[in-house]
C-alpha cells in the first residue's frame, strides 16, 4: 500500500482562535462550493474533544444550515471507527487495567510509602502509568528511561527520582501483564487505528477531505495517529498560534505548547494564514482587596 505523497498534506498556522475557526469555515465553504455531498466519503473534521465537536456543529449549522457530507468527530471517535472498519475488536478494559496497576503498585515499597496513607492515593499511580503508556512507553524503553532519570538525579530530590524509577518499573510490569492477560485499555484504539491506517491507507476511512482542527498538544500515541491520518488522507492541519493579547506583534507564551506538534508536522507543506482579527481590548479594574 502506497500512501499519498506527504507534499499533498499541509499545515496552516493561524494567528489566534478566531482566525483559526474562520479559516476552517473558509475551507468548508470552498469544499461545499466544489460540490461533494457524498455520505460514503464525507469531509472529515477531526478535533480533540467532544466540547469542541459540539461547538463546531453549532457553528456550521448557523453558517450553512443542513449540509450533507460533513462529519465532525473527535480523534478518539475516528480511531474507534477505524478499528471497527478494520474488523478488530474495540479495546475496553480500562477498569480492569486500573485494578491491575493498583495491585502492582502495592508491591512497590517506594510507592507504598508515599501513597498508602492517602485516600485513593493509588489513583495517582494509575494516572502516571496511563500517561507513560499514552506517550508511547513500552517495556523495552524501561532501561533508557531509567538511565535518563539517573542523568538528572543530581538536580532533583532523591525521593522524587526514586518514585519516578518505581513508576517506570510499574508501567513496564503493567504493560507486560496486560499483554499476557489480553487486557487492552480503550486508548489502545489509537495505536490499533494507526497500525490499520498504515496497512489499508485511505480506503479504511473514505473521505473527500480531512481537516484537523483545535489541537495544541498531544501524547506520542495520538501524534502518531494524527500524522499517519494526515498523510493517508492528504489532510490539512490548522494550528492556532495566538498572539499576545497585550502585544499582538509577538506570540503568546502559551504557544510554546505547540512546539512538539509543530515538530512532528514540520516536514509537511507549511502555510501561514495572514488574516487577522481586530486586537482585543485589554481592560484593568481596581479592587479593594485580593479576595474581591
Amino acid at each position: 500500500m502506497n500512501l499519498p505523497s506527504e507534499t499533498q498534506s499541509r499545515v496552516i498556522t493561524c494567528p489566534g482562535a478566531r482566525a483559526t475557526e474562520r479559516r476552517l469555515l473558509d475551507e468548508v465553504d470552498r469544499l461545499v462550493a466544489s460540490g461533494f455531498e457524498d455520505l460514503l466519503a464525507p469531509v472529515r473534521i477531526v478535533v480533540p474533544s467532544r466540547s469542541l465537536r459540539r461547538h463546531l456543529l453549532r457553528v456550521l449549522a448557523r453558517r450553512r444550515g443542513a449540509v450533507v457530507g460533513i462529519q465532525v468527530q473527535t480523534l478518539f471517535g475516528l480511531a474507534l471507527e477505524a478499528v471497527s472498519r478494520s474488523g478488530q475488536l474495540v479495546p475496553g478494559a480500562d477498569a480492569a487495567f486500573a485494578l491491575q496497576v493498583r495491585r502492582l503498585a502495592a508491591a512497590e515499597p517506594t510507592l507504598c510509602d508515599s501513597l498508602d496513607d492517602l485516600a485513593d492515593g493509588y489513583d495517582a499511580a494509575v494516572g502516571a502509568v496511563r500517561d507513560l503508556l499514552d506517550a508511547g512507553f513500552l517495556p523495552g524503553n524501561e532501561d533508557g528511561v531509567i538511565e535518563r532519570l539517573d542523568d538528572v538525579a543530581a538536580e532533583v530530590a532523591p525521593e522524587r527520582v526514586e518514585r519516578s524509577r518505581a513508576l517506570v518499573r510499574l508501567a513496564a510490569a503493567a504493560f507486560a501483564e496486560a499483554e499476557e492477560l489480553g487486557l487492552e485499555r480503550s486508548t489502545r484504539a489509537l495505536q490499533i487505528a494507526e497500525e490499520a491506517l498504515g496497512i489499508h491507507g485511505p480506503d479504511l476511512l473514505p473521505a473527500k477531505a480531512l481537516i484537523v482542527h483545535g489541537f495544541a498538544d498531544v501524547t506520542g500515541v495520538a501524534a502518531d495517529l494524527l500524522l499517519t491520518l494526515v498523510r493517508a488522507l492528504s489532510g490539512t492541519v490548522l494550528l492556532d498560534r495566538p498572539p499576545d493579547p497585550a502585544a499582538p506583534d509577538r506570540d503568546d507564551l502559551g504557544g510554546a505548547y505547540l512546539s512538539r506538534l509543530e515538530e512532528r508536522m514540520g516536514h509537511l507543506d507549511q502555510e501561514t494564514d495572514e488574516g487577522s482579527d481586530p486586537p482585543p481590548d485589554v481592560e484593568l479594574a481596581e479592587a479593594p482587596d485580593a479576595e474581591a
